[in-house]
């Protein structure tokens, strides 16, 4: 492990790991209620994925363009399958749960939602064909794999899905898919580990660095993992009407989706295809109606903290830098970066309750980098450098702000959206 970390690729790897792993946390603890019981939030953010997608279409970057156009298709799924019918258990799509029976709000929002959903795939298709009819592939594969499941109406599941998936899969190879996003099959069996990276550039496909890195046995498992998983979500949550077999499709589709945006040039070093990532898969169980054994919010904390650690002994700091010096061209941003990470986490884990609590784990983040600094004066060469943790505590102070101003916000809630007997994600705060 130490020896990978030394490298850009091994800490651009470290840092893909913590982006993941406190994605899928935090859309378990933050958003699991909503996909429940006001979808219409979920909505909102498969459109602005939607949104995202088109704006770079309009920035021209050539080299992360089809992933980010992918990502923009797969929040059409999102949002169509957050705004299905079966998802809804109150007349209001941003309200509480309560059951009624739909009101004005369900239909106008539903037809707004699937207008704008469409809008977007159509403005997207425009400018990224073979990314739409990739899309295209991935709904028909989770339209098969819902037939296969045993979906009320399979027949109409398989037959819809077989006749997507193969009309797609010709349209991709007659354009010449695979040549146009550089694709290249696995040489063997095991890969070739990090000796991949010698020969591939980080604006390769992910396919392609995923493939020479773990070969065929690597691919293989990871497809394995995801059918199985699907498969026993599916069992998990148990019947389903039409409506729920929709959805379930349309949010396996947009999982499959945020995956091509991963295989496509330069996704596997997208920080927004990690990002999105965690919402499908995060939210995938809720999607399927699977009940999630409870989780301590620690957990998150000890993601972080490990993450961070391992990033702080690599001799460079790969994606995890350069992700922070774009935003101002200074060493300094690491360590702001840094101190806003480990303060905000801390302060979402103590301060759910009560905001003393919040401030008081932000003042432990503050120490906690100066610790560093002392960890790294004395057992290392190089010595601790102070300044550096003014900067840190300067990323800790806008966390105290955002616990503030989330504390307050509340109030604003109506009463029975703070109903404590809502169920929530599996991720529960304050434990």
């Amino acid at each position: 492990l130490h020896e990978t970390a030394q490298g850009e690729m091994g800490a651009s790897g470290l840092f893909h790991l913590l982006l993941a792993a406190t994605a899928i946390l935090l859309v378990q603890c933050l958003l699991w209620a909503e996909l429940i019981h006001r979808p219409g939030v979920i909505s909102v953010i498969g459109l602005a994925m939607t949104a995202g997608g088109i704006a770079a279409w309009a920035s021209q970057a050539p080299v992360v363009t089809p992933a980010t156009a992918m990502l923009g298709l797969a929040g059409c799924w999102v949002a169509l399958a957050s705004a299905w019918p079966d998802v809804w258990t109150h007349p209001h799509p941003f309200g509480a749960a309560r059951r009624r029976a739909p009101g004005a709000w369900y239909w106008t929002w539903r037809g707004l939602v699937a207008c704008l959903a469409a809008g977007g795939a159509s403005a997207l298709a425009c400018g990224f064909r073979l990314e739409a009819l990739a899309a295209a592939g991935c709904l028909g594969l989770a339209l098969l794999g819902a037939g296969v499941l045993g979906a009320p109406g399979r027949k109409l599941f398989l037959a819809a899905g077989a006749i997507v998936t193969a009309s797609a899969a010709w349209a991709l190879a007659r354009y010449g898919a695979a040549e146009s996003w550089q694709l290249a099959w696995p040489r063997g069996p095991l890969g070739e580990g990090a000796e991949v990276f010698s020969r591939l550039h980080t604006s390769a496909s992910g396919l392609t660095i995923l493939g020479g890195a773990t070969g065929w046995v690597g691919l293989g498992g990871l497809a394995i993992v995801l059918v199985w998983s699907v498969a026993w979500l599916w069992r998990a949550g148990g019947a389903c009407s039409s409506g729920s077999a929709l959805r379930r499709a349309g949010w396996t589709a947009a999982t499959l989706t945020v995956g091509a945006a991963v295989a496509m040039p330069g996704g596997l070093f997208v920080p927004t295809t990690v990002l999105a990532s965690g919402l499908t898969l995060g939210l995938m169980p809720a999607a399927f109606g699977a009940r999630v054994a409870g989780r301590p919010a620690w957990v998150l904390t000890a993601v972080v903290a490990g993450a961070l650690a391992l990033l702080g002994v690599s001799a460079s700091g790969g994606l995890a830098r350069w992700s922070a010096l774009s935003m101002g061209g200074a060493d300094a941003w690491p360590h702001v970066i840094t101190g806003f990470l480990v303060a905000m986490t801390l302060a979402w884990w103590w301060g759910a309750r009560r905001t003393g609590l919040g401030l008081l784990a932000v003042a432990v983040a503050v120490l906690a980098g100066g610790a560093g600094e002392l960890a790294q004066e004395w057992f290392t060469a190089s010595g601790g450098q102070w300044h550096d943790w003014g900067f840190h505590a300067l990323g800790c102070l806008p966390a105290a702000l955002v616990l503030v101003l989330g504390r307050y916000a509340r109030r604003c809630e109506l009463p029975d959206a703070r109903s404590p007997d809502l169920p929530g994600g599996p991720h529960r705060l304050g434990r």
